[in-house]
This record gives structure tokens, C-alpha cells and sequence, in this order.
């Protein structure tokens, strides 16, 4: 067990319980709960039977998962499939609002739906010759949630 000196206790303490630092929190709290409610608005608006009602992350139950994951990184868009946070098999992924912007949201969306459209065109023979073609490596769960890629 470690031990934090009384000094870094204190001093903590003032920072967090501030006026400056809560209105830090405050106005930080606002920008999240703006950005995921745009993002969760506007998935429905689309049709999408999108899961989260608060927090920084979006469940989005989806067929293929891994096939729409990949649409999405090669749309330059990065998610979580839903293997990774699930104990029971469920198909879906989890998007990250904290650093989308609405604008970026209605990026993301129309990207998801292309990537949704693009795999329901494919059969699953094509999809599944393509998931054996690809190293184990080209895994699109990287630790960024559904960030924009920027060269």
C-alpha cells in the first residue's frame, strides 16, 4: 500500500473543491453531455436503436461488427467492437463522444451508415474470405474511440 503525504492531500483537496476548478468541471461536463447527446440524437434521427443515455460512450448493437469497424478505419473513423466488452457474445460497437463535436458526429454518421451499407451489400462468403486474408494485426480496437484520423 502506498502512502500520499497530508500536504498533496490538502492541496488536492483545494484544487477540486475551488470556485475555478468547479467551474472547470461544470463547463468540461456541459461540452460532454452536448457532444453525446448530439451524437445520440442524431444515430436515432438515422434509425439506429443506439444504447447510452449518458456517459462518454455510445452502444450501438450492429450486425457484423468487424466487418463495420473496418468500413469505419478506413473511412479514417476508429470504434471498439463489442467482443471486447462483452461477457456474452453481442454484436455491436462502442463509439466515444467525449471528443466529437456535432459536427464531427454528423461526419461519423454518415460514415457509419455507408460502412453499414457497404457490408450488407457483400455476402458473408466475401466478408469471411476477407477476415482470413487480413493479419491478426489489423485489429480496429485500438485504445482512440471512434476519433477522427488526421494526417
Amino acid at each position: 500500500m502506498g502512502w500520499v503525504s497530508t500536504f498533496l492531500q490538502r492541496l488536492a483537496l483545494q484544487l477540486l473543491t475551488s470556485p475555478a476548478m468547479r467551474r472547470k468541471f461544470s463547463t468540461g461536463g456541459a461540452a460532454y453531455i452536448e457532444r453525446h447527446t448530439a451524437l445520440l440524437t442524431l444515430l436515432r434521427k438515422k434509425g439506429f436503436r443506439v444504447h447510452g443515455g449518458a456517459g462518454l460512450n455510445l452502444w450501438l448493437p450492429i450486425a457484423d461488427e468487424r466487418a463495420v469497424a473496418e468500413r469505419l478505419f478506413d473511412a479514417g473513423w476508429l470504434v471498439r467492437t463489442g467482443r471486447d466488452f462483452c461477457v456474452a457474445p453481442q454484436s455491436g460497437i462502442r463509439i466515444t463522444s467525449s471528443k466529437m463535436t456535432p459536427q464531427q458526429s454528423i461526419v461519423f454518421v454518415d460514415a457509419l451508415l455507408a460502412a453499414r451499407h457497404a457490408v450488407q451489400r457483400h455476402s458473408p462468403l466475401e466478408l469471411e474470405a476477407k477476415k482470413r486474408s487480413m493479419p491478426p494485426s489489423t485489429s480496429v480496437g485500438i485504445d482512440r474511440l471512434a476519433l477522427r484520423v488526421e494526417s
